[in-house]
């Protein structure tokens, strides 16, 4: 569970460093919040921020496809990205929510939800 927490944690630190020159920066950099619980399936973390709502997409389309996955894929998924090079405007390989899907007990959950033409908040779900 505490993995999963810092590595949410650290996926909202790293977007707002990439987002340093944005005209959005203030509202992105207030806007994360991690929230740790329990329902009767398990202990769960689910994290949010806000994300530049050109990024929206792509963030939709890594999730989906990580999501599809089942833990045999994901184990192949994770050590193919281990051997690839770092994408072009990027500071990792996303290993870190390919991580989070291997250790979670049910599918990653996602929201993006559009706040105006600028920002959307973004909330992602593991349950350990």
């Amino acid at each position: 569970m505490f993995s999963v927490f810092i590595e949410q944690t650290q996926n909202i630190k790293n977007y707002c460093g990439q987002k340093a020159n944005s005209p959005y920066l203030d509202r992105i950099a207030n806007s994360g919040i991690v929230a740790i619980g329990k329902t009767e399936q398990g202990h769960y973390i689910s994290a949010g921020n806000l994300i530049e709502a050109a990024d929206a997409p792509k963030f939709a389309a890594q999730l989906d496809a990580i999501i599809a996955m089942d833990k045999q894929e994901l184990k192949q998924y994770y050590k193919q990205q281990l051997k690839a090079d770092v994408p072009p405007g990027s500071n990792s390989a996303g290993l870190g929510l390919i991580d989070m899907a291997r250790k979670a007990s049910r599918p990653l959950e996602y929201s993006i939800m559009k706040l105006d033409g600028a920002v959307c908040f973004f909330t992602l779900k593991a349950c350990v």
